[in-house]
């Protein structure tokens, strides 16, 4: 959708929210992939994802699996892709927006790292993008370092005042898998298998097990997918190493291993292959794609139970007050159901607010071009400034009845300090109340007898 500011401009005075799409209900994840050339693909639901060629296993599909998983859940989403000459997000991100704009919120699954400070890199070039281009970008960071007071990640965050990040801690884990060689062992034979989609070598047998299984996991963990393949090692012998634990390099993807079998020779030995950890579903994916599906300000980012495929954190109470301390959010057992915490952004506002705030100035901007549109001719007259008025009044009313806005706002403009520049009214500035929200309670009980 076009930018309406060029005919009619409007002023938030929070922040100077200058939204920029009506795409309120479309998130944008940004991954490296090979399935297009594209730096945008738009996907309805995870059917055409498989058939566009996305194979399960990736960062991509997990990410929009998380998100239409949710009840209620977007109707779109986007993959906006890394190309593999991008030197960082400062690159990728402009690229995809101008390829195209029609979308609301970001997340990014490959600022995950494992390292602390590559991903702080990552995460404030995302921030710093998002903040001056009007969408609400998601990080999730998994890290033990964010439990502890002073985070550099949290703390960059709040010192730069963005109010379109919002911070997400969900402790997470990568995939681990048990690939198990059974029966006897042959020397000649050789081993052979996939891993999502890449082959290795095949490996010949040597004398023992041992040694071929050190070989076998040495090639394993060479694949990009792969951080580490281990042989679990059996003390009393040769021939006895016959299983090989295999960790994902990230938590976002998962492991298909394929074709694994020993081939040639006299006697056939069976290969197995069992998952031993499951890989963690995004938690910034998850409650994106429920709240996306909602009306812009309508619903609070906190209090959300029982998001679908989503496990809530294991916190100790000391553990969310540092959370809460540095404006990072968290999903949790609170006993009787699993709940999202804060939901806030790194600075001031809550995501509600955000989010409210820039459906609000982009609904009234809509609803005044439509009076104009509709309309032959609008005075300039005190008739003329109450019927822009009026418009903008029935606006504000819906979101009054979505929970946003509070109180009577029939006298929310006064239209006596409209003033005119030519032919432009300006000067008309709505007074209007957050709602806010509860997101807990205090209660004290006095007992008596």
């Amino acid at each position: 959708m076009s930018d309406l500011s060029g005919i009619i401009g409007i002023t938030i005075n929070v922040s100077q929210a200058r939204p920029s799409r009506a795409a309120f209900g479309v998130p944008m994840i940004v991954t490296s992939h090979t399935i297009t050339a594209n730096r945008s693909d738009s996907y309805g639901n995870l059917a055409e994802m498989l058939a566009a060629g996305w194979p399960t296993y990736s960062a991509g599909y997990r990410w929009a699996q998380a998100m239409f998983s949710q009840n209620p859940r977007p109707r779109t989403i986007k993959i906006g892709r890394v190309d593999a000459g991008d030197a960082d997000l400062s690159v990728t991100l402009p690229a995809i927006y101008a390829a195209d704009p029609d979308w609301y919120l970001l997340v990014v699954p490959d600022t995950y790292s494992g390292t602390p400070a590559t991903e702080r890199t990552a995460v404030l070039l995302a921030a710093a993008w998002a903040e001056t281009n009007n969408v609400l970008y998601l990080p999730e960071s998994g890290g033990a370092e964010l439990l502890v007071a002073g985070d550099t990640l949290a703390s960059a965050l709040v010192g730069a005042g963005y109010e379109r990040t919002s911070l997400w801690y969900h402790g997470v884990q990568p995939q681990v898998v048990a690939l198990s060689i059974d029966a006897a062992l042959i020397a000649a034979n050789s081993f052979i298998c996939s891993v999502n989609g890449t082959a290795i070598v095949a490996e010949v047998f040597a004398v023992d097990s041992d040694t071929t299984l050190a070989a076998i996991a040495a090639k394993i963990q060479a694949l990009d997918p792969v951080a580490t393949a281990a042989v679990t090692a059996v003390a009393g012998g040769t021939d006895n190493d016959r299983v090989i634990v295999i960790t994902a390099a990230s938590p976002w993807v998962t492991l298909s291993i394929t074709d694994a079998a020993v081939t040639l020779g006299a006697s056939q030995a069976s290969v197995s292959v069992a998952e031993t950890t499951a890989a963690s579903t995004p938690l910034a994916a998850a409650i994106a794609g429920r709240m996306l599906a909602k009306d812009a300000g309508a619903a609070n980012w906190a209090n959300q139970a029982d998001l679908a495929g989503c496990t809530a954190d294991d916190l100790t109470t000391a553990q969310i007050a540092v959370l809460e301390l540095q404006r990072a959010n968290y999903y949790t057992d609170f006993g009787i159901a699993s709940m999202t915490r804060l939901g806030t952004c790194a600075a001031t506002l809550y995501c509600d607010q955000r989010r409210g705030l820039d459906g609000l100035r982009l609904a009234l901007e809509e609803a005044a071009v439509a009076l104009l549109a509709d309309t032959d001719k609008i005075p300039k007259t005190a008739d003329g400034i109450a019927a822009v008025a009026n418009r903008l009044v029935g606006v504000l009313r819906t979101f009054v009845v979505q929970g946003f806005l509070t109180g009577d706002v029939e006298q929310a403009i006064n239209t006596d300090a409209g003033v005119f520049t030519g032919r432009t009214l300006s000067g008309l500035v709505i007074e209007a109340t957050g709602a806010g929200a509860i997101n807990g309670l205090d209660l004290v009980i006095n007992f008596s007898e």
